[in-house]
């Protein structure tokens, strides 16, 4: 299944005023499947900057390969170099981590990434794989606990805390179901419902329960989990997800990007390409004529920080060219003119 025609569009400058061209989606998917991203190994690159190399990350490594089974495009070899490096990564464990930490929240994108990868028949050398990452995610969810590891420290950053970036899980945990038959996916998602949507206050999605602040990439992961269970029929929702939308609205900012922090009265520090994807796709699903402004302003946005050849940078006036911005972006970009489903997120 595809996402869709790559429609082009056309945005306004915020600038000047005039016209010019929406990211180009083809440019982004090839880059994404190039070398410069993509290593021999199947390694995945966090960003390509040759003064600052990025690093191997097993979660983005996921986002790539959910995005590539959709596509009649991609090269089902740079598929399978993928998902082998993923099963390297992860060995006979059931959990994917980073630094001596196992991240709930990256083993739920890993597990997204090879159910996606084995529909589009694809190749898992480790069938069992997805079993073993999706009990990990029930047994972590039901202990309600985001990282299992190391001490950490810093417990409450969103990243690893119970929080609530954690809804998306339920897009692999009711994936997993389907293909696989099996799992006590729809108990936990309530249980994430139940503890997490509580965050959400005046649309706006507070990081975790020890915080007042919102982390916006953060914020928009959460709503899109609950587009996932509206789309999913296991709760209504539609209330939560339209107040989100609304508020990532008035978030954002006069140049069509997303900033990083929000306090409940002001939006703070850089702008930031993936929070500004993500917000794009969250309008184009919930009501693309209702938020017709805010995505073009977006994906004027978008189009002001990609590079020639290449992909998003994460900020404006960073080297680092982002792979999970530009993966967010390529989705971003088609549905603004095209179809677009929760169930096809990455």
């Amino acid at each position: 299944m595809t996402d869709g025609p790559m429609t082009d569009v056309v945005v306004r400058a915020a600038d000047s005023g005039g016209t010019r061209p929406p990211p180009d989606v083809d440019t982004m998917f090839a880059w994404l499947q190039s070398e410069r991203v993509v290593g021999i190994d199947g390694a995945v690159k966090s960003w390509d900057n040759p003064a600052n190399p990025g690093y191997s990350y097993p979660e983005i490594s996921g986002l790539l390969l959910s995005l590539l089974a959709r596509s009649d495009s991609a090269d089902p070899e740079v598929r399978d170099r993928i998902a082998d490096d993923v099963r390297r990564g992860v060995g006979a464990g059931s959990a994917v981590g980073r630094w001596g930490t196992n991240y709930v929240f990256d083993t739920a994108m890993v597990l997204s990434g090879l159910l996606a990868h084995e529909a589009a028949g694809g190749r898992l050398a480790d069938p069992a794989l997805p079993d073993r990452l999706c009990d990990f995610i029930v047994e972590m969810l039901l202990a309600r606990r985001g990282v299992d590891g190391l001490t950490l420290e810093d417990p409450n950053h969103w990243s690893n805390s119970y929080g609530c970036h954690l809804l998306k899980a339920s897009l692999s945990l009711t994936a997993y179901a389907d293909q696989r038959g099996r799992g006590r996916t729809d108990f936990v998602v309530r249980q994430l419902l139940d503890d997490l949507l509580p965050l959400q206050e005046d649309g706006r999605f507070r990081t975790n329960a020890a915080s007042r602040i919102s982390y916006l990439h953060a914020h928009c992961y959460a709503t899109e989990g609950l587009l996932v269970v509206r789309r999913r029929g296991i709760a209504d929702v539609s209330a939560a997800v339209t107040a989100s939308a609304d508020w990532l609205v008035r978030a954002q900012d006069e140049s069509g990007g997303i900033r990083a922090w929000h306090d409940g009265n002001e939006a703070s520090g850089e702008l930031h390409a993936d929070a500004s994807a993500q917000a794009i796709r969250i309008w184009c699903l919930v009501d693309r004529r209702r938020y017709a402004d805010s995505i073009r302003r977006g994906l004027g946005f978008i189009a002001d920080n990609s590079v020639d050849g290449a992909g998003v940078r994460y900020r404006p006036g960073s080297d680092d060219v982002n792979t999970w911005a530009t993966i967010f972006a390529v989705q971003a970009t088609t549905w603004s003119k095209g179809p677009a489903d929760p169930l096809w997120l990455v």
